[in-house]
């Protein structure tokens, strides 16, 4: 595709941004903004919530592409808010873990159920036509997204 039609098509997006969030009825719940907390620290408390194993900030950043001091500053508030807390390894206390504390699962838990219920009732406004289109563009989104995510986490293990 020639670069002035992506660049084109960049721009729309951008622009379209606020308005998907406004179709989709995005809005943080009340339980996260009563914390004065926004999308980073969303973005952080469901990787946490949704973690094997608990990581330490040096795998948020790395997943979340969040600078280690901006991660730093996020962790520091998820954890005065008691969302959070810094565990510290037994053997060797310079690693720190990071473990999502039962108000931060329940509030995760919370803001996941009232999101699908605004996607429920955002895609019953559509005709089945309609749903199906939508449903298929996801998916497909979906599937590009991993396989841009699979090569660029190849390339990094080469380097």
């Amino acid at each position: 595709m020639e670069s002035a039609k992506i660049r084109e098509f960049i721009e729309r997006m951008s622009a379209q941004q606020q308005r998907m969030s406004e179709g989709f009825k995005f809005k943080l719940s009340g339980d996260l903004l009563k914390n004065n907390l926004g999308i980073a620290h969303l973005m952080v408390m469901k990787l946490l919530t949704t973690a094997e194993k608990a990581p330490i900030i040096t795998d948020l950043v790395k997943k979340l592409s969040i600078s280690a001091p901006m991660m730093t500053h996020i962790i520091d508030k998820l954890e005065s808010t008691g969302l959070v807390k810094r565990v510290r390894n037994e053997d060797d206390r310079r690693i720190v873990r990071i473990e999502p504390t039962q108000k931060g699962r329940n509030i995760i838990l919370k803001f996941d159920e009232e999101h699908k219920k605004r996607m429920l009732e955002f895609l019953n406004q559509l005709d089945e036509k309609e749903q199906n289109e939508f449903i298929n563009s996801i998916n497909t989104l979906m599937s590009i997204m991993m396989k841009y995510q699979t090569r660029n986490s190849n390339k990094e293990h080469k380097s």
